[in-house]
C-alpha cells in the first residue's frame, strides 16, 4: 500500500494534501490507537526493564543488611512471581512478555548471588551460559525479538569470557578469536531467524544478528590487517570470516530477499575494511596519501548511496507489479 501511494504522488496523480490523506486512509502511518497501544507496550516493557534494574540495586544497596536467606528468597520469589505473571497473562501478550523480561533479569541476578555468595567454583563465562540456556524456555515461549535479543547478548558475554580465559584476556593481545567467533555466532542466529521468518515475524532479531555479524566481521578484517595479534590464533582467519559473513549476507539480503538496512551495513563495512587496506599500503608515503583517502571514501559512499537507492527503486517497481 506504502509502494502504490508513492508511486501515485511521484506521477502526479496525489498533491501534499491527497498523499497525507492516502497514507491515513492505507493504514499506512499509525493512527492515534495505534500510538497508544506502541507507547502503552514501550513502557510495559521499559517498566520491567527499570523493575528488573531496580531489584539488583535493592539488593546490592542492602548487602549488608539482609540475611542471605532473605536475598535469595527475594530473588527466587521475584523470578517466580513474573514467571507465573506471564503464564496468567498468557506469554504471547504483551503482559506475559514483560514478565518474561522481569524474569530473565531475575534469573541473572540469582545465579550471579549463588555465585558470589557461595562460591561454587564455576567461572564466570560459565555463570552467563547457565544464564542463556536456562533463559531459552521463557524465549521459546514469549517468540518475542527482545526477549531473544537479551539472551543473546547475555551469550555473547558468555562468549567473550570463556575465551578471555583462553587467550589471557577478551581484549588482550590476542583479541581477534572474539570477534571472529562472535561473527560466525551471529550470522548462525541470523540464519535461522531468517529459516523461520515463515512462522513469526522477528524481523528486529535476523537484523539485529545480521547488523552485528557484520560488525564483528569488520572488527576481525580489521584487527588481520593491523597485524598486532599474534598469529595462528584466529588472527589469519579474520578476513577470512569478514569475506564469509559478507558473503552469506549478500546472498540472503540481495539475492534471495532485499533488506537495505542489512545491505546498508554490509556496504559501510566493506569501505571501511578497503580504505583502511589501502591507509595500510599508503602507511610509507607522503602525506598526500590521505587526501587519496578522503576522495577513495567519499567516491565509494557516493557510490554506495546511489546503490540502494537503486534497490529502493526496484523494490518499489517489483511490489507495484506484484500488485
Amino acid at each position: 500500500m506504502r509502494s502504490q501511494i508513492i508511486r501515485l504522488a511521484e506521477a502526479g496523480a496525489l498533491d501534499g494534501a491527497g498523499f497525507e490523506r492516502a497514507m491515513e486512509l492505507g493504514g499506512v502511518r499509525p493512527d492515534g490507537a495505534r500510538w497508544l497501544a506502541f507507547v502503552r507496550a514501550a513502557c510495559l516493557i521499559g517498566g520491567a526493564l527499570l523493575m528488573g534494574a531496580a531489584l539488583i540495586y535493592f539488593i546490592a544497596y542492602n548487602w549488608h543488611g539482609m540475611t542471605r536467606l532473605v536475598k535469595i528468597a527475594l530473588l527466587g520469589l521475584a523470578m517466580a512471581l513474573s514467571a507465573g505473571g506471564a503464564i496468567a497473562f498468557s506469554p504471547r501478550a504483551t503482559t506475559g512478555r514483560a514478565c518474561l523480561v522481569f524474569a530473565v533479569l531475575s534469573l541473572g541476578a540469582l545465579l550471579a548471588f549463588v555465585g558470589q555468595t557461595y562460591q561454587t567454583g564455576a567461572d564466570p563465562w560459565q555463570l552467563f551460559a547457565a544464564w542463556a540456556v536456562l533463559s531459552l524456555p521463557w524465549a521459546l515461549a514469549a517468540a518475542w525479538a527482545p526477549v531473544w535479543v537479551m539472551v543473546l547478548v547475555i551469550v555473547d558475554v558468555a562468549v567473550t569470557l570463556y575465551l578471555g580465559m583462553q587467550n589471557g584476556g577478551a581484549w588482550g593481545p590476542d583479541y581477534a578469536p572474539v570477534v571472529t567467533t562472535l561473527a560466525l555466532v551471529h550470522a548462525a542466529v541470523a540464519a535461522t531467524a531468517e529459516a523461520m521468518r515463515e512462522r513469526a515475524v522477528w524481523r528486529l532479531l535476523p537484523r539485529f544478528a545480521a547488523v552485528t555479524a557484520l560488525a564483528f566481521g569488520t572488527l576481525a578484517a580489521l584487527y588481520y590487517l593491523d597485524g598486532s595479534a599474534r598469529p595462528g590464533r584466529g588472527n589469519l582467519s579474520g578476513m577470512a570470516v569478514f569475506a564469509i559473513v559478507l558473503a552469506l549476507g549478500w546472498w540472503q539480503y540481495r539475492m534471495r530477499s532485499v533488506d537495505r538496512m542489512v545491505l546498508a551495513a554490509g556496504a559501510l563495512g566493506a569501505i571501511t575494511v578497503a580504505t583502511v587496506a589501502v591507509a595500510k599500503a599508503l602507511h610509507s608515503m607522503r602525506t598526500e596519501s590521505y587526501m587519496l583517502l578522503a576522495l577513495m571514501m567519499i567516491g565509494l559512499s557516493a557510490a554506495a548511496a546511489h546503490w540502494l537507492r537503486g534497490l529502493a527503486a526496484e523494490s518499489v517497481e517489483d511490489e507495484g507489479e506484484l500488485a
